[in-house]
């Protein structure tokens, strides 16, 4: 049993959180468990505070991302890319003085991840499963002027806001997702083994068509 982990969580979230992640955790030791809560965000929020001095946000070109594909730290590996890039998926990178400091993704299509898992969701809505800022720039917040952008970008696009799934137990990513103003909307849960799925909708995943089904192809 990890009681460092556990003590970090209870010292940033409480102690609920805390039993929440070493039930997860002792489920996880006989199946493979994901309980997720899924999100809307569908209002850009004023985040009452000025952005950071030097800070850039906008989608990046494939060209772009070709600079910082396999780089050490930056989780851009060349199949994913790639795979994004042919799901015409968008990366929305924030630049530091012209520094790639934060990075998110979002799928307008089904999206398949490395789970061997789709997601799948109406089409009034845009998908974000992936993101990441590098360690020195975190506490920033600067994840929060990406989602802002994000779904500024798709509401132009006539969008009705931005879906997110997040592990029951990533309290870091839900808290940042919540103060963009994120509610949440629907529960999923999953078990998945080796030659085996079985998901459920536990609460309001029908309403923005949010499922997870096995990815064609990819199962024995």
């Amino acid at each position: 049993m990890n009681f460092s982990a556990y003590r970090a969580i209870y010292q940033r979230f409480g102690i609920w959180p805390m039993f929440h992640d070493m039930a997860i955790s002792a489920i996880e030791k006989i199946v493979r468990f994901r309980l997720m809560f899924i999100y809307l965000h569908s209002k850009v929020k004023d985040l009452e505070e000025t952005m950071p001095p030097g800070l850039d946000i906008h989608e990046m070109t494939p060209e772009e991302l070709g600079q910082y594909v396999d780089t050490p730290g930056l989780e851009l590996p060349r199949s994913h890319v790639d795979q994004a890039l042919a799901n015409n998926d968008k990366c929305i990178g924030a630049f530091m003085n012209g520094e790639l400091c934060s990075y998110a993704w979002y799928a307008e299509n089904p999206s398949t991840s490395s789970n061997r898992l789709t997601t799948y969701f109406d089409k009034d809505y845009a998908y974000a499963y992936k993101n990441l800022t590098i360690p020195k720039y975190r506490g920033q917040h600067i994840q929060r002027w990406v989602k802002n952008h994000a779904l500024t970008l798709y509401q132009k696009q006539g969008k009705k806001g931005v879906l997110v799934a997040i592990d029951s137990n990533n309290f870091s990513s839900r808290r940042t997702t919540a103060s963009v103003g994120a509610d949440v909307i629907g529960y999923f849960a999953y078990f998945l083994g080796r030659k085996r799925y079985v998901g459920f909708n536990l609460k309001g995943c029908r309403k923005v068509g949010y499922r997870l089904e096995k990815a064609k192809g990819l199962w024995p």
